[in-house]
């Protein structure tokens, strides 16, 4: 009897070993305008050229940890990226965690904000947590100007799942953009409109008294500085 449990007991090492330690293969997207190589078990929501131009990778469905890859309209071009507008975006995630319509948001705090390096390009790097709802997440967003437009990549784990940020930066690591075809995404599915959503969204704030006039005028000073306003045009 004492034999055969050993005998059970060394399976059961041998068995954990061999799953553990099964390697898991990667999977390449690629489209025409970018490829990315991620692990076989993720799941892919692909929304590219249907809807909004987006990919969601999932690592883990259950807590929603994973990255999408978003290639959108800017407001205007980014000719520059200096420290008034890293500014500028960190005002703006933090109004968008004050009026998250998907649920209560709190305990925001920016961890970092910085000008990087990505794919070859100049970007900016967002990094904050926050609790949504009642998951403690951490968020990492990448923005990579291109062209006219630009591409925003964001990471989003929760705090029980923090190692899983290990393998979803190595897997962000392999994206990789096709220059020739990145500033010729179909963006016709997507309704345009003279004026952005987000500054209708902000104006509205204003005049409901949600935000103050400091955090107005930053944002019009904001858009002066990128020419989506034009002083001369209300002389």
């Amino acid at each position: 009897m004492r034999q055969k449990i050993i005998i059970l007991a060394i399976s059961a090492v041998l068995f954990g070993s061999t799953q553990s330690a099964a390697a898991i293969d990667n999977v390449t997207l690629e489209k025409k305008e970018f490829s990315i190589q991620y692990p076989s078990n993720w799941k892919v929501n692909d929304y590219w050229n249907k809807f909004q131009n987006e990919v969601t990778l999932q690592a883990d469905l259950r807590s929603g940890s994973g990255m999408s890859i978003k290639y959108q309209k800017s407001i205007t071009p980014i000719s520059t990226i200096n420290h008034e507008l890293i500014q500028f975006l960190i005002a703006n995630e933090k109004e968008n965690c004050r009026v998250n319509k998907g649920g209560p948001c709190w305990n925001f705090e920016f961890t970092n904000a910085k000008t990087t390096t990505f794919d070859g390009s100049q970007a900016i790097f967002l990094q904050f947590e926050a609790t949504l709802k009642d998951k403690n997440i951490i968020v990492k967003k990448i923005l990579l100007p291109d062209g006219d437009d630009n591409w925003l990549i964001t990471i989003k784990v929760t705090k029980d799942k923090e190692e899983l940020l290990e393998e979803i930066e190595k897997t962000l690591e392999t994206f990789s953009r096709n220059i020739e075809n990145s500033n010729q995404v179909n963006l016709s599915s997507i309704e345009s409109s003279k004026i952005p959503k987000w500054v209708k969204d902000t104006m509205k704030w204003y005049v409901e008294g949600q935000i103050s006039e400091d955090e107005m005028i930053t944002v019009l000073e904001f858009l002066i500085g990128q020419n989506v306003i034009k002083i001369s045009n209300f002389q």
